[in-house]
């Protein structure tokens, strides 16, 4: 495949909300890097800023702060105060459902 595109790469949305366990939590990682391997030219990743449903800030996917940023261009602002801010996030969902 030419081009992949991943969008929604947010916490709660990939990986899942509904993940209980490190087993599941390693699913979702290995789903992620299964789409991430299948581009031939060029992997498109994106996440939302906001959920139109609730109107609540999204937290990037721990999948997208896995990847060594020297391996992709990022697009859009991205402020210092919100990377720490889902970096943080991403950290208490981890330690909270105990998968670290």
């Amino acid at each position: 495949v030419p081009f992949v595109f991943v969008c929604m790469l947010n916490e709660g949305i990939f990986p899942s909300a509904k993940v209980r366990d490190k087993r599941e939590m390693e699913e979702e990682r290995r789903v992620a890097y299964v789409a991430f391997t299948r581009a031939k030219n060029r992997l498109f990743l994106s996440d939302a800023g906001y959920s139109v449903a609730d109107n609540n800030q999204l937290a990037t996917s721990r999948f997208i702060f896995d990847i060594d940023e020297k391996l992709f261009v990022k697009k859009g602002e991205i402020t210092p105060e919100y990377l720490q801010w889902a970096k943080e996030y991403v950290e208490i969902q981890k330690q909270k459902k105990h998968l670290i």
